[in-house]
C-alpha cells in the first residue's frame, strides 16, 4: 500500500467556553479538597487543647528550674585537690615565664617588673637577676614556693610537660 500524500494531523482546539468549564472543575475540585484536610475533627480540636496546655506547664517547670533551681539539682563542685594546684601553679608559672621569654625577645632585655607584660598572673613574684636571667616564684597549696629559673629552664619545662602527659595518660 503506497501512500500517496500523508494526511494531516487535525489538531484538535478546544473552545473556549470548554476550557472556562474544565478550569471552574478543576478549581473547584482542589477547592474541594482543601476544605476537606483543612477541616478539624473534633477529637483533633481536644487533643489540640491539651497538648497547649501540656507544653505551657512544661514551659513554666523548665522556666522555674532555669531561674530558681532546687537544691537537689544543684551541686557544689569538690575542691580541687593539692596536686592540682601544685599543677596549676606550675602552669601559671611556665605561662608567666613564656610572656618573658617573648618580652625579652622583643626588647632584647628582661621586664622590670611583671607590670611591663601585657598580662601578670596574680600569686607570682618576679625576680630579676640581670638581663638574661630572673627567677618566678609562687606559692604552692602547702605554702611552700615552687620556683622557676630561667637559667635553669629545660629541667622545670621537662618535669612540667611530663607532669601534663602523665596526668593526661591517666
Amino acid at each position: 500500500m503506497a501512500i500517496d500524500e500523508p494526511e494531516a494531523k487535525k489538531l484538535r482546539v478546544s473552545s473556549p467556553e470548554a476550557r472556562e468549564r474544565l478550569l471552574a472543575e478543576a478549581l473547584a475540585h482542589a477547592e474541594q479538597q482543601d476544605a476537606q484536610y483543612k477541616r478539624m475533627l473534633p477529637s483533633e480540636a481536644a487533643s489540640g487543647q491539651w497538648k497547649a496546655s501540656l507544653s505551657l506547664v512544661v514551659f513554666a517547670l523548665a522556666a522555674y528550674v532555669a531561674l530558681a533551681p532546687p537544691p537537689w539539682l544543684v551541686s557544689d563542685a569538690p575542691p580541687p585537690s593539692p596536686a592540682q594546684l601544685e599543677r596549676g601553679a606550675r602552669a601559671a608559672l611556665s605561662l608567666q615565664a613564656a610572656q618573658i621569654e617573648v618580652f625579652q625577645l622583643r626588647s632584647g632585655r628582661t621586664p622590670a617588673n611583671l607590670g611591663e607584660l601585657p598580662a601578670a598572673l596574680s600569686g607570682i613574684r618576679y625576680v630579676r637577676s640581670n638581663n638574661r636571667v630572673y627567677q618566678l616564684v609562687a606559692a604552692g597549696p602547702d605554702g611552700e614556693a615552687i620556683i622557676y629559673d630561667s637559667a635553669r629552664r629545660e629541667d622545670v619545662e621537662d618535669t612540667l610537660v611530663d607532669t601534663w602527659l602523665r596526668q593526661a595518660g591517666s
